[in-house]
């Protein structure tokens, strides 16, 4: 395969998941036939907001709100929780979606914002978490900076995303895929050139290690990962101490 060039200009992503925000949760349960889900719950697990009595909680590349969702279920009322994301209307479905749910409260606040640029102050955070963020970020080592920056001292940094699994086997059926199968199904609503880019940000992004090597050269300590759904996801946890 001749390599990709993948364009990941930060309005160009506003743009895309301004357009596809009507079929973004559609479009997640079906091309991972919901096991997205399961990685979800993983990642709040292991996270350890069921410990924490107070303190702030920020979910980055928040998109329609499920891992903030997932995260102000199993925390607790004495919490505040903010879900960032850099497109508004990714933020206006979840706001409906916490309505429908009754969770649309004062615990909850929804922003639009840069990774890059982070509208915290120093050391706020007890647990960050970002689902699916880091490979659209053209400068992700600047990212992680400001997620480092905004998360208190021992505090807990979850990252999920997807991942290459180890065999090569598996690396092409999951390219096969996210490439040729679920942009043709977007096509149907529309949206076939920004499923195609998913999946070659996906397919250009790094393995798990590199990853680990970028958190901890940030200074992350305590770096762990796992990978989910036939290696097709992969979820970090970094502390900083």
């Amino acid at each position: 395969m001749t390599e990709l060039i993948v364009n990941k200009d930060p309005q160009r992503i506003k743009r895309m998941f301004d357009d596809i925000s009507p079929i973004y949760d559609l479009m997640n349960d079906l091309m991972t036939f919901r096991s997205i889900r399961r990685a979800r719950t993983f990642a709040v697990q292991i996270s350890g907001i069921t410990k924490l009595r107070h303190g702030k909680i920020l979910d980055l590349a928040t998109g329609t709100g499920d891992l903030l969702i997932e995260l102000r279920r199993k925390g607790s009322n004495n919490m505040t929780y903010f879900g960032l994301d850099i497109s508004e209307q990714m933020l206006v479905r979840a706001s409906q979606k916490l309505k429908v749910l009754h969770l649309l409260d004062n615990n909850i606040n929804l922003v639009q914002g840069s990774i890059y640029n982070l509208p915290f102050k120093e050391d706020e955070f007890d647990i960050i978490t970002m689902a699916f963020g880091l490979r659209n970020l053209h400068k992700p080592k600047m990212g992680l900076k400001e997620i480092y920056r905004v998360l208190k001292p021992n505090g807990v940094f979850i990252n999920l995303e997807s991942s290459k699994a180890r065999r090569k086997f598996l690396q092409f059926l999951n390219y096969f895929y996210f490439s040729r199968i679920v942009p043709n199904i977007a096509g149907i609503f529309g949206h076939k050139k920004a499923y195609k880019y998913l999946a070659d940000s996906m397919y250009t992004f790094y393995y798990p290690e590199k990853i680990k090597a970028l958190l901890a050269d940030v200074g992350f300590k305590r770096i762990e990962y796992w990978q989910k759904i036939l290696g097709s996801v992969c979820i970090h946890r970094a502390i900083k101490i």
